[in-house]
């Protein structure tokens, strides 16, 4: 089993993944701001690398795939700190597949966190479960930081977007 903070940094990679595949224009206007047009078919295979990557990590607790999210994560947390520094005009970081969700400095601090957990995953390779208990624990605990991370993300982009109005 992954272990549980990296795991759910993997299933919130599962989530964004959907939402990019679901509405992928938002994320290929937002990744455009850098000057490099994407098509939304870009989008849609990030989308799709990002699920694949969060599943395989979740289904196989592997190393290497721990490396490629903290690889991908790199990524989004470039990607913010260049909106933010630079001061784009974007609408929607393209996360969460919603129109109103702008980038905004604690998207900044999770990114980053996901980058050290999954880099320590890779790092340290898959826990043990000693007992059915603390497999069903580590459950509940990925369960609830899943869903308090796509909270704070959603809740601070949504602040974000109301302050700059």
């Amino acid at each position: 089993m992954p272990p549980p903070v990296a795991a759910i940094f993997s299933a919130l990679l599962i989530l964004t993944g959907v939402s990019k595949l679901r509405r992928p224009d938002d994320t290929s206007k937002a990744l455009s701001m850098l000057g490099i047009p994407f098509a939304p078919s870009v989008a849609l295979g990030l989308g799709l690398l990002e699920v694949t990557v969060g599943g395989t990590a979740l289904a196989t607790s592997s190393s290497w795939v721990f490396a490629v999210q903290a690889t991908l994560y790199a990524g989004f947390l470039g990607w913010v700190t260049i909106a933010l520094v630079r001061n784009l005009p974007i609408a929607s970081c393209g996360c969460l597949g919603t129109p109103d969700t702008p980038p905004y400095w604690g998207h900044v601090v999770l990114d980053g966190a996901a980058v050290i957990a999954s880099t320590a995953a890779a790092i340290a390779g898959p826990i043990t479960i000693q007992s059915w208990w603390a497999g069903i624990t580590s459950l509940l605990l990925i369960s609830l930081g899943v869903w308090l991370a796509w909270e704070i993300l959603g809740t601070g982009a949504r602040a974000a977007s109301l302050s700059s109005r």
